[in-house]
Protein backbone atom coordinates (compact mmCIF):
# COMPACT_ATOMS: atom_id res chain seq x y z
CA UNK A 1 0.00 0.00 0.00
CA UNK A 2 1.33 3.26 -1.24
CA UNK A 3 1.50 6.71 1.04
CA UNK A 4 -1.52 8.83 1.13
CA UNK A 5 -0.80 12.26 -0.75
CA UNK A 6 -1.17 13.84 3.06
CA UNK A 7 1.23 11.32 4.28
CA UNK A 8 2.90 14.31 5.72
CA UNK A 9 0.13 15.32 8.09
CA UNK A 10 0.14 11.38 10.22
CA UNK A 11 4.09 11.17 9.89
CA UNK A 12 4.72 14.21 11.89
CA UNK A 13 2.10 14.10 13.60
CA UNK A 14 2.53 10.47 14.72
CA UNK A 15 6.11 8.69 15.94
CA UNK A 16 8.47 11.09 14.30
CA UNK A 17 6.96 14.27 15.65
CA UNK A 18 7.12 12.56 18.97
CA UNK A 19 11.42 12.32 18.05
CA UNK A 20 11.17 15.95 16.94
CA UNK A 21 9.90 17.15 19.88
CA UNK A 22 12.04 14.79 22.07
CA UNK A 23 15.37 16.80 20.35
CA UNK A 24 16.31 14.20 17.56
CA UNK A 25 19.08 15.66 15.95
CA UNK A 26 19.90 18.30 18.28
CA UNK A 27 23.50 17.53 18.18
CA UNK A 28 23.49 19.17 14.40
CA UNK A 29 21.49 22.26 15.49
CA UNK A 30 24.61 24.34 16.45
CA UNK A 31 26.05 23.70 13.24
CA UNK A 32 23.31 24.14 11.11
CA UNK A 33 22.70 27.79 12.37
CA UNK A 34 26.40 28.50 12.45
CA UNK A 35 26.54 27.42 8.61
CA UNK A 36 23.47 29.21 7.81
CA UNK A 37 25.43 32.80 9.27
CA UNK A 38 28.47 31.47 7.19
CA UNK A 39 26.21 32.82 4.41
CA UNK A 40 24.51 35.45 5.51
CA UNK A 41 26.67 37.11 8.11
CA UNK A 42 26.73 37.73 11.49
CA UNK A 43 24.72 41.34 11.71
CA UNK A 44 21.64 40.65 12.82
CA UNK A 45 19.52 39.30 9.97
CA UNK A 46 15.49 38.80 9.64
CA UNK A 47 14.91 35.09 9.05
CA UNK A 48 12.49 32.46 7.90
CA UNK A 49 12.80 28.84 8.94
CA UNK A 50 10.14 27.08 7.37
CA UNK A 51 9.45 24.48 8.22
CA UNK A 52 10.87 24.38 11.79
CA UNK A 53 9.47 21.55 13.41
CA UNK A 54 10.27 22.02 16.93
CA UNK A 55 12.47 24.40 16.94
CA UNK A 56 15.62 23.24 16.80
CA UNK A 57 17.85 25.25 14.27
CA UNK A 58 15.63 28.35 14.57
CA UNK A 59 16.27 28.69 18.23
CA UNK A 60 20.05 28.68 17.57
CA UNK A 61 19.79 31.55 14.81
CA UNK A 62 18.01 33.76 17.58
CA UNK A 63 20.15 33.11 20.24
CA UNK A 64 22.91 34.65 17.95
CA UNK A 65 21.37 37.51 17.40
CA UNK A 66 19.00 37.36 14.46
CA UNK A 67 15.25 37.87 14.34
CA UNK A 68 13.54 34.78 13.48
CA UNK A 69 10.38 33.71 12.23
CA UNK A 70 9.62 29.79 12.81
CA UNK A 71 6.62 28.43 10.42
CA UNK A 72 5.38 24.99 10.87
CA UNK A 73 2.06 23.27 9.95
CA UNK A 74 1.96 20.81 13.16
CA UNK A 75 0.95 22.83 16.31
CA UNK A 76 2.11 19.73 18.44
CA UNK A 77 5.91 20.68 17.76
CA UNK A 78 5.14 24.49 17.78
CA UNK A 79 3.64 23.93 21.18
CA UNK A 80 7.30 22.69 22.21
CA UNK A 81 9.12 25.14 20.23
CA UNK A 82 7.85 27.83 22.55
CA UNK A 83 8.37 25.92 25.63
CA UNK A 84 12.03 25.43 24.49
CA UNK A 85 12.19 29.33 23.52
CA UNK A 86 10.41 30.43 26.90
CA UNK A 87 13.08 28.42 28.69
CA UNK A 88 15.99 29.64 27.37
CA UNK A 89 14.60 33.12 27.37
CA UNK A 90 14.64 33.60 23.48
CA UNK A 91 11.96 35.74 21.35
CA UNK A 92 11.43 33.78 18.05
CA UNK A 93 7.63 33.94 16.67
CA UNK A 94 6.54 30.40 15.81
CA UNK A 95 3.25 30.49 13.64
CA UNK A 96 1.51 27.22 11.94
CA UNK A 97 0.83 27.79 8.23
CA UNK A 98 1.43 25.56 5.27
CA UNK A 99 4.66 26.03 2.82
CA UNK A 100 2.08 26.16 -0.15
CA UNK A 101 0.75 29.75 0.98
CA UNK A 102 3.42 32.08 2.45
CA UNK A 103 1.33 34.94 0.95
CA UNK A 104 1.66 37.34 3.87
CA UNK A 105 5.60 36.57 4.70
CA UNK A 106 8.13 38.70 2.96
CA UNK A 107 10.62 40.93 3.09
CA UNK A 108 13.08 38.32 4.68
CA UNK A 109 17.33 38.42 4.97
CA UNK A 110 17.54 34.71 4.51
CA UNK A 111 15.15 31.88 4.00
CA UNK A 112 15.87 28.09 5.47
CA UNK A 113 14.85 24.84 4.86
CA UNK A 114 16.58 22.49 6.70
CA UNK A 115 17.04 18.74 7.34
CA UNK A 116 15.13 17.17 3.83
CA UNK A 117 12.06 19.28 3.89
CA UNK A 118 11.17 19.42 0.20
CA UNK A 119 10.10 17.19 -2.15
CA UNK A 120 6.58 15.96 -0.21
CA UNK A 121 4.08 17.24 -2.74
CA UNK A 122 3.24 16.87 -6.21
CA UNK A 123 5.39 18.75 -8.60
CA UNK A 124 2.98 21.68 -8.74
CA UNK A 125 2.76 22.35 -5.02
CA UNK A 126 6.83 21.81 -4.98
CA UNK A 127 7.32 23.78 -7.46
CA UNK A 128 4.97 26.56 -5.76
CA UNK A 129 7.06 26.03 -2.13
CA UNK A 130 10.34 26.60 -3.74
CA UNK A 131 8.16 29.69 -5.47
CA UNK A 132 7.22 31.16 -2.17
CA UNK A 133 10.17 30.73 0.05
CA UNK A 134 11.89 32.77 -2.85
CA UNK A 135 8.92 35.53 -2.56
CA UNK A 136 9.42 35.29 0.37
CA UNK A 137 13.49 36.75 0.27
CA UNK A 138 14.01 40.58 -0.17
CA UNK A 139 16.56 40.83 -3.35
CA UNK A 140 19.80 39.70 -2.84
CA UNK A 141 18.62 37.27 0.27
CA UNK A 142 19.44 33.80 0.59
CA UNK A 143 17.96 31.02 0.41
CA UNK A 144 19.57 27.64 2.18
CA UNK A 145 18.17 24.45 1.23
CA UNK A 146 20.00 21.11 3.04
CA UNK A 147 18.82 17.87 2.18
CA UNK A 148 18.86 14.62 0.66
CA UNK A 149 19.47 14.41 -3.07
CA UNK A 150 19.50 11.95 -5.27
CA UNK A 151 23.25 11.67 -5.69
CA UNK A 152 23.12 11.67 -2.05
CA UNK A 153 21.33 8.38 -1.79
CA UNK A 154 21.56 6.37 -5.39
CA UNK A 155 25.19 6.14 -4.79
CA UNK A 156 25.02 3.63 -1.25
CA UNK A 157 21.38 2.79 -1.83
CA UNK A 158 20.00 0.49 0.85
CA UNK A 159 16.59 -1.15 0.22
CA UNK A 160 16.32 -1.32 4.09
CA UNK A 161 18.43 0.27 7.47
CA UNK A 162 17.34 1.06 10.80
CA UNK A 163 18.87 3.09 13.48
CA UNK A 164 18.36 3.86 17.12
CA UNK A 165 16.94 7.30 17.98
CA UNK A 166 16.89 9.20 21.19
CA UNK A 167 18.06 8.29 24.24
CA UNK A 168 17.05 6.40 27.50
CA UNK A 169 13.44 5.13 28.21
CA UNK A 170 12.69 7.17 25.00
CA UNK A 171 14.48 5.60 23.04
CA UNK A 172 13.28 4.39 19.62
CA UNK A 173 14.11 1.61 16.64
CA UNK A 174 13.88 3.00 13.56
CA UNK A 175 13.68 1.22 10.84
CA UNK A 176 13.15 2.10 6.75
CA UNK A 177 12.25 -0.16 3.58
CA UNK A 178 12.85 1.45 0.53
CA UNK A 179 11.05 1.37 -2.84
CA UNK A 180 12.63 3.70 -5.91
CA UNK A 181 10.19 5.10 -8.19
CA UNK A 182 11.89 5.74 -11.39
CA UNK A 183 8.59 6.57 -13.46
CA UNK A 184 7.66 9.18 -10.77
CA UNK A 185 11.23 10.54 -9.18
CA UNK A 186 9.93 9.51 -5.64
CA UNK A 187 11.22 7.41 -3.16
CA UNK A 188 8.62 5.44 -1.31
CA UNK A 189 9.71 4.56 2.21
CA UNK A 190 7.88 1.98 4.66
CA UNK A 191 8.77 3.56 8.28
CA UNK A 192 8.28 1.13 10.98
CA UNK A 193 8.89 2.90 14.86
CA UNK A 194 9.62 0.39 17.77
CA UNK A 195 9.51 1.76 21.58
CA UNK A 196 9.43 -1.16 23.82
CA UNK A 197 6.87 -3.45 22.73
CA UNK A 198 4.84 -0.67 20.84
CA UNK A 199 5.29 -0.48 17.19
CA UNK A 200 3.81 1.68 14.58
CA UNK A 201 4.42 1.93 10.98
CA UNK A 202 3.92 4.74 8.79
CA UNK A 203 4.52 5.36 4.79
CA UNK A 204 6.37 8.37 2.96
CA UNK A 205 6.49 9.48 -0.34
CA UNK A 206 9.15 11.78 -1.14
CA UNK A 207 10.32 13.48 -4.60
CA UNK A 208 14.05 13.11 -4.82
CA UNK A 209 15.69 16.19 -6.83
CA UNK A 210 18.93 16.14 -8.15
CA UNK A 211 21.02 19.07 -7.32
CA UNK A 212 20.81 20.33 -11.47
CA UNK A 213 17.17 19.92 -10.58
CA UNK A 214 16.84 21.82 -7.31
CA UNK A 215 18.65 24.51 -9.12
CA UNK A 216 17.32 24.81 -12.29
CA UNK A 217 13.68 25.19 -10.20
CA UNK A 218 15.09 27.90 -8.19
CA UNK A 219 16.70 29.72 -11.22
CA UNK A 220 13.13 29.85 -12.40
CA UNK A 221 11.53 31.40 -9.06
CA UNK A 222 14.56 34.26 -9.64
CA UNK A 223 17.61 32.91 -7.95
CA UNK A 224 21.56 33.12 -8.91
CA UNK A 225 24.46 32.77 -7.27
CA UNK A 226 24.95 29.37 -6.51
CA UNK A 227 26.81 27.19 -4.51
CA UNK A 228 26.83 23.71 -3.81
CA UNK A 229 28.71 21.34 -0.95
CA UNK A 230 28.34 18.27 1.30
CA UNK A 231 27.16 18.76 4.89
CA UNK A 232 30.78 19.12 6.06
CA UNK A 233 31.52 21.96 3.61
CA UNK A 234 33.85 19.47 1.07
CA UNK A 235 32.56 19.81 -3.07
CA UNK A 236 29.54 18.65 -3.52
CA UNK A 237 29.77 14.78 -5.06
CA UNK A 238 28.48 11.34 -6.20
CA UNK A 239 28.48 10.03 -2.56
CA UNK A 240 28.13 13.14 -0.72
CA UNK A 241 26.00 12.53 2.78
CA UNK A 242 23.86 15.71 1.87
CA UNK A 243 23.27 18.68 -0.52
CA UNK A 244 23.66 22.26 1.29
CA UNK A 245 22.81 24.54 -1.31
CA UNK A 246 22.54 28.11 -1.41
CA UNK A 247 21.23 30.66 -3.94
CA UNK A 248 20.20 34.37 -3.61
CA UNK A 249 17.48 36.21 -5.14
CA UNK A 250 18.26 38.30 -7.95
Amino acid sequence: MGAPADWWKEFFQGPFGDLQRQGARQDRSGYDAERVIETIGSEAKRILDAPCGAGRVALELSARGHDVIGLDFNPEVLVAARSAANARALTVHFRQGDLRDLSDLEAFDAVTCLWSSIGYFDEPDNERVLQNLVVALKPGGHIIIDTKAAETLFAAHHAQDWAWWGEGSERVRVCQERTWNALTGRMETEWTFIRGQEMRVCQTSVRLYACHELVSLLKSAGCGHFECTDYDKSPFRIGASRLWLTAQKL
